[in-house]
């Protein structure tokens, strides 16, 4: 089965129509929100880090684990 071998990307799901979408000249320039980088990088941290003094299922610990790797890295954030 194909859907066994088959190996993505979080960014290699994009297409010329969402490419679009992100085009500042139809929807306008990106815009500043006005909170410090490091602020929500730190936020990011949180979110991302388990209790220490807890024991969590394997599934758990890897997703959060992932979600830490996207915090530091800035790459593969799953911004659903």
């Amino acid at each position: 089965m194909k859907s066994k071998n088959a190996k993505y990307g979080v960014e290699s799901w994009e297409n010329e129509y969402w490419k679009n979408i992100k085009n500042p000249s139809r929807y306008g320039r990106i815009k500043d929100t006005g909170v410090d980088l490091d602020h929500l990088r730190m936020i990011g941290k949180k979110i991302s880090s388990l209790p220490s003094d807890s024991k969590f299922h394997g599934s758990v610990a890897k997703i959060y684990k992932e979600r830490m790797t996207a915090m530091e890295t800035g790459k593969g954030i799953s911004w659903g």
